[in-house]
């Protein structure tokens, strides 16, 4: 759940003594928090965050900290935080001087990624001791006129029509997308309002079939029956989990799609090919990102 990994990152900051500096981040403390729009949308799920944070982190730092303290730094940390990748592994980085004071747009100028900045080789030509330091590199995808603002996505995808862009945004960051020019024209090219019905329905027949094959697959196993017939219903279940998917009709935060997308990676890492595991590291990274 995104609010578990908020909190272990909310943990690791402020057993640390940076919750101060996370306080230029939106939202800031007081009334831009207390107004904030996604706040009330997420209280439950802040609440149960900010739990996790003092079982995790009793420390004399959290015993400073009021509840709304921890929750602001939750929310902060979902809205603002980095998924980026280096040295082969994800991280969720907070980067409050650059980073998150970029601006979201459709049309971005700006690409974030991450990158393992390895320390100096010993002079003496023994090994290099200590571990490469985490940094977020900001790089221009176009010319970029003196004067103009640096924007990024704050989207994982670009290509997505208005209407998702729009729902994820005003869902994760509480304000609206922008229109692109190319809007209008794929709208126009999109299915009527039938098809559109049909392919949910047909999301919704997946996603319920791939569920009972794995939660079928989980009753056989603890029941000690064979492989085979385990193996059958895991097979039903990759299947329609992989329709749930393909099928796109689902934002990247969108519970359905997250557990389908870590229910099929589970899955294909089950007989440890090299191939399916490949295929599933993508779906892990995929599964962190939302």
């Amino acid at each position: 759940q995104p609010i578990v990994s908020a909190a272990r990152v909310a943990a690791v900051v402020i057993n640390a003594g940076h919750e101060k500096a996370t306080r230029v981040l939106e939202p800031r403390p007081g009334r831009e928090y207390a107004e904030h729009p996604v706040r009330a949308e997420r209280l439950n799920e802040l609440t149960h965050g900010r739990k996790l944070v003092r079982k995790e982190g009793a420390n004399v730092h959290i015993a400073t900290l009021e509840d709304e303290d921890i929750e602001r730094l939750l929310l902060a940390i979902t809205i603002n935080a980095q998924g980026v990748s280096g040295g082969g592994r994800t991280h969720q980085g907070l980067f409050p001087e650059y980073g998150a004071m970029a601006n979201h747009s459709s049309r971005p100028n700006l690409l974030l990624r991450g990158d393992i900045a390895m320390p100096p080789v010993d002079e003496s030509g023994g090994p290099v001791r200590g571990n490469g330091e985490l940094q977020l590199v900001l790089q221009a995808v176009c010319d970029v006129e003196a004067g103009s603002e640096l924007t990024v996505s704050y989207l994982g995808e670009l290509y997505l029509p208005f209407a998702e862009r729009d729902e994820q945004l005003r869902e994760i960051y509480g304000f609206p997308a922008d229109r692109r020019a190319s809007d209008a024209g794929l709208e126009a090219m999109a299915p009527g309002k039938q098809a559109e019905g049909e392919a949910i329905q047909r999301l919704i027949a997946a996603n319920s079939q791939a569920s009972d094959a794995w939660d079928k697959a989980a009753d056989l196993q603890a029941a000690g029956a064979p492989q085979d017939a385990i193996r059958k219903h895991r097979v039903i279940s990759a299947a329609r989990y992989a329709d749930v998917l393909n099928a796109n009709l689902l934002a990247e935060t969108h519970s359905w799609r997250y557990n389908a997308t870590w229910r099929l990676a589970s899955l294909l890492t089950q007989d440890d090919e090299p191939k399916s595991c490949a295929q599933a590291l993508i779906l892990w990274e995929s599964a962190v990102r939302s």
